[in-house]
């Protein structure tokens, strides 16, 4: 039994194997009775029995132990595998619309410095509208990057108006362009956030951008986006954003947030993925409430009262 517990059923087996040829071999040596043999024989078989259900019940527990210690290897490889492959795709989505602004404000330099009449005023603030551009993508890289590494955030207090201006600046210029009203609308007495202003700035981008995609595809009379933000309680602040659009197509709500997920043509389907991730990681939480009129929500930490910071 001893000799089970610690080899096996191959220890188990060797054992009573060899128990079972000194019993054999023994009395042939020493003489002994037929009915004594008999008797001997039926405890060895208790033995057997005992030693190999042990042994075989040892086997499988090791064999166990082994597929486990394998599978956690495979999972290390594949969970390192897919933090690569998902900010590869979180890069190439985040990086899109910087890119594109980059793009636009470059050509727009060319256009103004081939012809001399321009004002050079306006060359200035366009070069300038670049640089802020180019260095946003950086920052985004740089936090992206942090946090697939380290899982952490740059977290600091910020005013919820100071948030939607800052990341609904590049999204007002594409909404200009198709007629496309965005209205934001902030109610008194919220807490400043605790929050990566980068991050969300992202996850609020992001799904502004959806909206006026969902416009422009469906072409509707009337083109507004509604972005709120409300006290919730709890120490939470409530956003919203919603859009006057056709909704979404029943047949996304429940893998809406699921990776490579989508309703565009030319989609990853990671950008909602990729938000809620994102707002989760700031003890967030990040639904859809409506799919028509489509209206998705999310809520954030506020500043506790004891970390304000002095006036």
């Amino acid at each position: 039994v001893w000799i089970a517990s610690r080899r096996g059923l191959m220890g188990a087996t060797l054992a009573l194997a060899l128990i079972q040829t000194g019993l054999i071999l023994f009395p042939q040596w020493h003489g002994q009775q037929t009915n004594a043999l008999v008797e001997i024989q039926m405890l060895m078989l208790g033995l057997a029995v005992t030693g190999l259900t042990l042994g075989t019940a040892i086997t499988i527990r090791q064999q166990a132990e082994e597929r486990l210690q394998q599978r956690e290897v495979e999972l290390h490889q594949a969970l390192r595998l897919a933090a690569v492959g998902e900010l590869t795709q979180t890069l190439a989505h985040e990086l899109n619309q910087p890119l594109f602004a980059l793009t636009n404000y470059a050509r727009a330099c060319q256009i103004m410095m081939a012809e001399p009449t321009q004002d050079d005023a306006l060359l200035v603030e366009t070069l300038g509208k670049l640089t802020r551009e180019a260095m946003r993508a950086g920052e985004v890289v740089k936090r992206l990057r942090d946090f697939f590494q380290s899982g952490e955030f740059q977290i600091e207090a910020v005013s919820v108006q100071e948030l939607l201006s800052e990341a609904l600046v590049s999204v007002q210029r594409r909404a200009e362009r198709y007629q496309i009203e965005i209205k934001i609308r902030v109610l008194a007495g919220i807490d400043p956030l605790r929050v990566d202003r980068i991050q969300i700035a992202a996850v609020l981008n992001n799904l502004v951008n959806n909206s006026i995609d969902s416009l422009l595809a469906h072409q509707t009379a009337m083109r507004r986006i509604l972005v709120s933000a409300a006290p919730e309680s709890g120490h939470l602040v409530r956003f919203t954003v919603e859009d006057s659009g056709l909704g979404l197509p029943k047949d996304v709500e429940d893998r809406l947030f699921k990776p490579f997920s989508t309703t565009k043509s030319e989609g990853m389907g990671l950008g909602l993925a990729i938000c809620r991730t994102l707002v989760e990681a700031h003890d967030g939480r990040l639904w859809l409430e409506s799919p028509l009129p489509a209206r998705f929500c999310f809520v954030l930490p506020c500043v506790k009262p004891q970390e304000k910071p002095p006036h």
